[in-house]
């Protein structure tokens, strides 16, 4: 989730209006914006719309809190890839129901908003527990909303964090489980690969490759064969085509990238967004020097005065919010580092079949990260993956594999099984295949 939030007023006031009017004037817009009283798919439409350009980057985190929210939580769920929550707000929400605010009347609204979060791979925060005095029952209710399959929940006050946190976070003993699967995981070379064998799969693991051979898209699909053919002629024959296509590196070139490079990385590719990338590229040279060479224990402890003071260093893009991601980025790079053993484990150990999955925890863990972001750096490191521009979108629709933009997670999900059906078939990295259908796919 994003570091920092801000709540906007609903769009269907006066007040939510100027809200989006007073963002788009903003020079440095918040990481995360929380909607209020969203009805429907079509509000998080609006606001994907208005909030381009310079606030393309804001994440969301929806409220359901109204009978029509609740009755289209699957659609506003699965609405935008920029949504990182729900959020469930039973005070507003009993009122429109008509219903006391209690456990037991709310079970069925609670219910169906955890069902939508959990469809489309969201986390899910409960209502905060508005009774300070009271600590067992915010206990109580954080444990039984736990059960319930939320993932957090909101809190009014500093001092309820502790319990929250308590409750929501693993154990010890489950997190030397998990660590103990997901050893066994990386030792076994046929789920890697994407085997057959259900028994050798790690139960529970946080990312696996799905298995190509149970799940394949549901409509029938263009032939990569007939895709690869249209590309060729669109870029002069074979060996134009293949003269076009990206470099890919391995497990082990991956995890000898030094952290330090992968934070330049990552800290290019979000001050290239929505600026011509050689203007960026020119003066990256000062951006190494002024960045302690993007070391990131030194970028972490930068204070706010040496980011304030990068505001006015004419070498650089004065950028505020891509400055201050840059030192966030540094401290989840850090994170990452000492829950993996390395950034570049973590990158090279996530399985290519699952490379959505590796762009979704991207977006969650950094700053800047959402959108194309993720793929972008992850195709500038030089770890396969696919990037959904318009182009590719476009030949995507045209193949079969996914209607419109595939914006939500099982809209995602269903592109994924396309390209690993497409990469069985060809024997092609995913970022081959994905330049092939950019090409064939262009206006």
């Amino acid at each position: 989730m994003s570091s920092a939030c801000c709540a906007s007023t609903p769009l269907s006031t006066e007040e939510g209006l100027r809200d989006i009017l007073a963002l788009r004037a903003c020079e440095t817009p918040p990481p995360a914006l929380m909607l209020a009283k969203v009805g429907s798919a079509a509000e998080i439409a609006l606001y994907d719309s208005l909030l381009d350009g310079n606030c393309a980057t804001i994440r969301y985190h929806v409220i359901v809190e109204s009978t029509d929210g609740l009755a289209n939580a699957q659609e506003i769920a699965r609405a935008s890839d920029r949504i990182d929550s729900l959020l469930f707000g039973a005070v507003d929400m009993s009122a429109d129901l008509r219903a006391e605010q209690s456990w037991e009347t709310m079970l069925y609204a609670r219910s169906a908003v955890v069902h939508a979060a959990a469809r489309n791979g969201l986390d899910l925060l409960d209502v905060p527990w508005l009774n300070l005095a009271d600590a067992d029952g915010l206990a109580r209710e954080a444990r039984a909303a736990a059960a319930l399959g939320f993932t957090g929940k909101a809190a009014i006050h500093p001092d309820q964090i502790p319990a929250i946190n308590e409750v929501f976070s693993p154990s010890p003993e489950a997190i030397e489980r998990a660590r103990r699967i997901v050893a066994a995981f990386r030792e076994n070379t046929t789920v890697a690969a994407g085997g057959r064998r259900r028994a050798d799969r790690a139960p529970g693991a946080a990312h696996h490759a799905p298995d190509a051979g149970d799940r394949r898209p549901a409509r029938a699909m263009t032939p990569f064969a007939g895709i690869l053919a249209e590309a060729e002629t669109r870029a002069g024959g074979a060996a134009a085509l293949a003269g076009r296509m990206p470099d890919v590196s391995p497990p082990e070139a991956l995890r000898r990238i030094a952290d330090d490079r992968y934070l330049s990385l990552m800290s290019r590719r979000v001050f290239r967004a929505g600026i011509r990338h050689s203007v960026v590229d020119d003066r990256w040279p000062a951006f190494e020097e002024v960045f302690r060479g993007f070391d990131p224990g030194a970028v972490r402890a930068m204070s706010d005065e040496d980011l304030e003071a990068l505001t006015k260093e004419e070498r650089i893009i004065r950028h505020w919010g891509k400055i201050r991601a840059t030192r966030d980025n540094a401290a989840a790079i850090l994170d990452v580092a000492r829950e993996f053993g390395g950034f570049g484990d973590y990158i090279a150990d996530w399985p290519g079949a699952d490379i959505v999955g590796l762009w979704a925890d991207l977006a969650r863990r950094f700053s800047q990260m959402g959108g194309n972001s993720a793929p972008r750096f992850l195709r500038m490191a030089g770890k396969d993956s696919f990037i959904l521009t318009p182009d590719v979108v476009r030949a995507l629709n045209a193949a079969g594999a996914c209607e419109g933009t595939p914006g939500g997670k099982r809209a995602r999900a269903a592109v994924q099984q396309a390209f690993n059906a497409w990469a069985a078939e060809s024997g092609r990295p995913l970022a081959h295949i994905s330049v092939v259908l950019a090409i064939a796919g262009s206006a």
